[in-house]
């Protein structure tokens, strides 16, 4: 299958890049690294700059400042058909009136590859995303799965050091578009070039990323790995975007190896971690609790952080229940088992350990 790669995967490089449209910076002075082979998504929501960057990698778009390199080398001079990397586009981009086989062709045809070694890599093309036996066919002929990996296939054909992937699998129903998940994963892992994904869906990144790049305005609020973004968010805006998370005010009281804070009347402790910023007594600070890591019933009692909570909804969400309450007018949030037996109105003791509290610098307002 990794035979139509022709080059090794090729690492990608943003230095400072800033892309202006009129009085809109819609690409804020970006700096990021993508190691060869490695899978990076790009998330945030719409109109962040996500897809603004991705077409800058692929050369649709020239910043106005700060370069790219590809492989090691500035890209900013080289047109987008000679950069070695190819694009998938959101709505795929197909010619209707050409057959698949002629669409996963195009660009060897372009690059005046000769016609039995586009047969060839045509055919292992088809077998590599299950579309054997359907090369004849037009595009309104197949489902959106389907066009969706013949869009694939026309841009691995030509054998890219690097994938540029612009919400390929936005249009799919829920079901295909998991599917599809597995299927990018597995191609990914099997062809072992350098994967760059823009999408919106923090459980697409989650699925599929080695490291996300989380973008909000135009600027990158974290990069890090997959475990690192959803276990230490550093800013308020990761920590709401990736996942549910309790944002809560606290105020620093003393340091050490565990670090006490004061929240509201209580008091809360944290465990100090490398990395962590550097904060003086008295400063306002963030703290981050996910959902699941916050306890009830008798585990509650033996964290390090214990409180009352006054519950006022609870949702049933499927393979879980979601439980929505109050402490000292503050809204905490959790999730626990289907089987439990928490109702509206009750008052629980809920926790949290020291080591599932993550501090920002920015306090919840």
């Amino acid at each position: 299958m990794s035979a139509i790669v022709e080059k090794a995967p090729a690492g990608v490089g943003l230095v400072g890049v800033t892309k202006r449209f009129g009085d809109v910076v819609a690409v804020d002075e970006v700096s990021l690294d993508v190691e060869p082979g490695e899978f990076v998504s790009l998330l945030g929501p719409s109109g962040c700059g996500k897809t603004t960057t991705l077409r800058m990698i692929a050369g649709f778009e020239f910043p106005d400042e700060g370069d790219i390199v590809l492989g090691g080398k500035s890209i900013l001079s080289t047109p987008p058909y000679r950069r070695d990397s190819s694009m998938v586009f959101q709505d795929y981009a197909l010619f209707p009136h050409r057959t698949v086989a002629q669409n996963i062709a195009f660009g060897l045809r372009m690059r005046r590859v000769s016609k039995g070694e586009i047969s060839s890599r045509v055919e292992q093309t088809l077998e590599m995303l299950e579309l054997k036996g359907l090369g004849g066919r037009k595009p309104d002929q197949l489902s959106g799965g389907q066009q969706q990996r013949v869009a694939l296939g026309r841009a691995l054909v030509v054998g890219p050091s690097v994938l540029l992937l612009d919400e390929p699998l936005g249009a799919l129903d829920l079901q295909l578009r998991k599917q599809m998940q597995l299927e990018l994963k597995r191609i990914h892992r099997e062809l072992g070039i350098t994967f760059v994904y823009v999408t919106h869906d923090q459980e697409e990144a989650i699925t599929m990323s080695d490291r996300i790049a989380v973008i909000n305005e135009g600027k990158v609020e974290q990069y890090a790995s997959v475990v690192d973004i959803y276990h230490r968010p550093e800013t308020a805006f990761v920590a709401q975007f990736i996942g549910d998370a309790n944002l809560l005010s606290a105020t620093v009281q003393e340091l050490g190896n565990t670090i006490a804070l004061r929240f509201n009347q209580g008091r809360l402790l944290m465990k100090a971690v490398k990395g962590m910023g550097v904060w003086r007594s008295g400063d306002r600070v963030g703290v981050v609790i996910r959902p699941e890591n916050v306890k009830t019933g008798d585990e509650a009692g033996k964290c390090d952080n214990a409180y009352r909570l006054d519950v006022t909804d609870v949702i049933f969400a499927g393979s879980y229940v979601r439980v929505i309450g109050v402490i000292e007018g503050v809204e905490v949030r959790l999730t626990t088992a289907v089987s439990s037996v928490i109702r509206r109105e009750d008052r629980i003791t809920v926790g949290w350990d020291a080591e599932d509290v993550v501090v920002i610098d920015e306090p919840s307002r």
